[in-house]
């Protein structure tokens, strides 16, 4: 049974700290983020190895969206070996009308010496039946709080 974590707190704006402090707490027991308003009707949850598939489609998609769908050379073992190590993180968006997943945010934490810890959102991609209703804005909420 998954507990959702109410969405309202990360969107309102509580500091990155706070934030991933609530979301490695969530992750560790296997919670998902529910989203309200902009992105309504869509649970955002974090990824696991087992997602490994539905992420490198993502991944696919966002590389033809570039046509550079050659430039794709990840395999879903590596993706679930990476995921698996913490090499990445990554934000799923699901539909709760379809059940189907419709989008993705894959960011990891970065270090600068001038500014302290940070984010590096290296993907975001949202399926084209499912674009324009701020399902996108919604991922982007996810990682940047």
């Amino acid at each position: 049974m998954r507990t959702s974590v109410c969405a309202a707190s990360i969107v309102a704006g509580v500091g990155l700290g706070v934030f991933f402090e609530r979301w490695r707490s969530a992750r560790a027991q296997s919670r998902c983020f529910v989203t309200g308003g902009v992105g309504s009707g869509v649970s955002l949850r974090r990824a696991g190895p087992g997602d490994a598939a539905q992420m490198l489609s993502f991944i696919k998609g966002l590389a033809e969206f570039e046509m550079q769908p050659q430039a794709v050379c990840l395999s879903e073992e590596q993706l679930r070996q990476d995921i698996t190590a913490g090499l990445f993180e990554c934000v799923l968006a699901d539909s709760f009308v379809t059940g189907e997943c419709i989008g993705f945010a894959l960011f990891y934490m970065t270090y600068s010496t001038t500014v302290g810890r940070g984010v590096y959102l290296h993907d975001l991609f949202v399926d084209y039946s499912a674009r324009r209703q701020g399902v996108g804005l919604a991922l982007l909420r996810a990682v940047a709080q």
